[in-house]
């Protein structure tokens, strides 16, 4: 699975950060946002509309993540974590 971001960069997820073992069943590790806040969920709203997901610790594991505040960037390469 790739994602492809505003201003060019791509983002290759490894099948290890995509799926989670659960023994008789394997789950994909995705979620709609949107169907996370429905309204059905303690009727919470979502502050924005569009598409989107969010990246969780599960898809970040063994990527380094730079958060560049004043330039609103993210940058992001796949590294092995220990």
């Amino acid at each position: 699975m790739r994602f492809h971001f505003k201003g060019g960069a791509d983002m290759a997820l490894p099948p290890e950060n995509q799926y989670v073992d659960g023994g008789d069943v394997i789950c994909m590790a995705l979620m709609n946002v949107d169907d996370a806040f429905s309204s059905g969920n303690n009727g919470t709203e979502l502050a924005w509309s569009g598409p989107s997901i969010v990246l969780g610790s599960f898809q970040m594991q063994n990527f380094y993540l730079e958060y560049d505040v004043r330039s609103q960037r993210l940058g992001f390469r796949q590294q092995k974590c220990n």
